[in-house]
């Protein structure tokens, strides 16, 4: 959805819903597109857009503007999906899927939904810049590793398991802990934060090798 370039779709989602497009195509997304508010997955599909930061990488893209969408939502009919190189200016959901990855991805957050119905298996988040936190409920098995996340990472004690948080750098500035999670290990993570650092539940939690920075309390 950019003037001047011949697209295939005007969006994601309408690149979705169309019959030309089918489980296991790649969605290639273009410098300064915009791509749409909602778009839904309900296919297989490998969606690829050009990263984000890219002045600060390499100055001679003619076009430096990465392509964004407001919320993308992974739903049944959608595992195996990849998400790579996007702005994600809203939220990321899951729902009844499985073995997704979000792989180098500017993000503001992710959205649990209502408890009970957003939920999967299998999923991976790596590499990404997250200025929202992170937010997940009925997740089995998730790998949060090499991100940079600004917020809480709170994937709901007591509602998932086999968490896997390594590698990260974690700057929170909250009233609240900086990680909440349940059976999770947690380590080689550095962790900035003024408040507690964790909540790891009771079930099998390890905290190791983590690099914890306390800066003061500026609020009032």
């Amino acid at each position: 959805n950019k003037i001047g370039i011949n697209a295939n779709f005007r969006s994601l989602q309408e690149a979705i819903d169309t019959s030309a497009v089918t489980n296991g195509d790649t969605i290639y997304c273009d410098n300064g597109a915009f791509c749409g508010t909602n778009a839904v997955l309900d296919k297989q599909l490998t969606i690829i857009g050009p990263g984000y930061f890219l002045t600060e990488i390499d100055t001679s893209y003619a076009n430096p503007q990465p392509a964004s969408i407001v919320n993308i939502t992974f739903s049944a009919g959608s595992s195996n999906s990849v998400l790579m190189g996007m702005q994600v200016t809203g939220y990321i959901k899951f729902i009844n899927v499985n073995s997704i990855l979000i792989e180098r991805n500017k993000i503001n957050y992710f959205n649990y939904g209502s408890p009970n119905s957003s939920y999967g298996n299998s999923i991976i988040i790596r590499q990404n810049y997250i200025y929202g936190g992170i937010t997940l409920y009925y997740i089995q098995s998730i790998d949060i590793y090499n991100n940079i996340i600004i917020g809480v990472v709170n994937v709901a004690a007591g509602y998932t398991n086999q968490v896997t948080i390594q590698n990260n750098v974690i700057i929170y500035g909250g009233t609240n802990v900086a990680i909440q999670t349940d059976d999770c290990t947690c380590i080689n993570n550095i962790i900035c934060t003024y408040n507690n650092v964790y909540s790891l539940g009771t079930n099998n939690s390890t905290f190791n090798r983590n690099v914890v920075v306390k800066y003061p309390n500026t609020s009032s």
